[in-house]
């Protein structure tokens, strides 16, 4: 927010209370974007759901059209953001998994790589904190790792 970023356009498979808070903002106005918004659902809040209802700007697909990278290419200078859980000192990221725990489906941050990949200016990224907290036994430890943790078999 205070970074004076502005005309971002937003095309994600889940739209969160932070990317609403910077659409009501006036930061999102999809200006440089073939349609403004496009998710394939939206998890967060009450503010979330009633900027989100009935927003002309908006545009909800399924997740074969959101997650596609031939539509994703589509737009030049694509910043692509992933989140995720572990990173290696090869750059190697786990996305789907923490640990042994697994979170969430496989192909998105393939999808998301792979569209912006063909095109301009393109920047690709993974975001997540340094540190994590296990629920159980509130120890810290940090998400970058020697190696990723192997896969039981």
């Amino acid at each position: 927010m205070e970074s004076g970023v502005k005309d971002l356009g937003i095309h994600t498979e889940m739209l969160t209370d932070g990317l609403g808070l910077l659409y009501r903002s006036g930061r999102v106005t999809g200006s440089r974007k073939t349609l403004d918004v496009v998710c394939t659902f939206a998890l967060g809040s009450l503010a979330l759901y009633a900027t989100a209802n009935r927003n002309p700007h908006w545009y909800c697909h399924q997740v074969d059209y959101t997650n596609s990278p031939h539509i994703i290419m589509q737009n030049d200078k694509v910043v692509s953001v992933n989140n995720t859980t572990q990173i290696d000192l090869q750059g190697q990221v786990a996305s789907e998994s923490d640990g042994h725990r697994h979170l969430s489906g496989t192909g998105v941050n393939c999808n998301s790589s792979a569209g912006p990949v063909h095109l301009k200016g393109v920047n690709r990224s993974s975001a997540f904190p340094q540190l994590t907290r296990r629920k159980k036994k509130g120890e810290r430890r940090s998400r970058i790792v020697f190696t990723l943790t192997p896969v039981i078999s």
